[in-house]
Parts: structure tokens; C-alpha cells; sequence
């Protein structure tokens, strides 16, 4: 991570935690000043959503199609961060993608989660 930031988050969902590491890029660099970070993600079996409450900047290289299981991404032109952890298989078909991170370990957890769920997002 740029300068002296830490580059591992905690995630805490209203019903489980988990921890991932953040990319080493402009985009997740300005993704970890923003932290910590209160918002409602939506859990849809694919991803846990949340909308972000301002834009972070992209670099034109740094967008691409198609995530793996794991992945938090970001969507600039959705202004979402999502927390990826289905349908890495069909992925290809959804563009605008920015990866930050990747969650560390097992994910089965968030795969249980459901509804709305509060998510408080800080540096480790």
C-alpha cells in the first residue's frame, strides 16, 4: 500500500467478519483514506453491495470485465463497492470493474448472509 497505510482490512457484517488485503493501487489507496467506513450492503448470493457515499478516482487501466470469488470491487460508473463471492464462472458478462482487494481465506460465511446488513469497514 502506498505510503505507511496498513493494506489489510476487517470487514464486520451485522452476522460474521472477515479480513482481505487491498490492491497497491491508486484506486485502493483512495478506498483505504475513506476508512473506517459505515455503510448498508445488500446481500444478492452474488455480492454484498453497498453504495459508496463519494467516488473514488480510476485509473482507464485499472477497469476490466469478469471477477473472482473473493474480490472487492468497485464499480465507478455505479458509484458501488461489492464484495464478490459468486458467479466468479459468468463474470465476464458484468464490465466496469475495479478490483481493491481480495478477501483473505474462507468467504462461506458471507455466502450465508441475507437481506440488509450493516458494514463497517476498517484498517487493520
Amino acid at each position: 500500500m502506498r505510503g505507511e497505510r496498513s493494506n489489510r482490512i476487517k470487514l464486520d457484517f451485522d452476522a460474521c467478519s472477515a479480513t482481505a488485503l487491498l490492491k497497491d493501487t491508486a484506486s485502493a489507496g483512495a478506498f483505504a483514506e475513506l476508512l473506517p467506513l459505515s455503510l448498508t450492503a445488500c446481500c444478492t448470493g452474488v455480492a454484498l453491495c453497498a453504495a459508496m457515499p463519494c467516488a473514488l478516482p480510476v485509473d482507464a487501466d485499472e477497469v476490466h470485465r469478469g471477477w473472482c470469488n473473493g474480490d472487492i470491487a468497485y464499480n465507478p460508473a455505479g458509484g458501488w463497492l461489492s464484495v464478490l463471492i459468486g458467479d466468479e464462472e459468468n463474470s465476464l458478462r458484468y464490465g466496469d470493474q475495479v478490483t481493491l482487494g481480495h478477501i483473505e481465506g474462507d468467504f462461506e460465511a458471507l455466502r450465508a448472509l441475507e437481506g440488509r446488513q450493516s458494514l463497517r469497514i476498517a484498517l487493520v
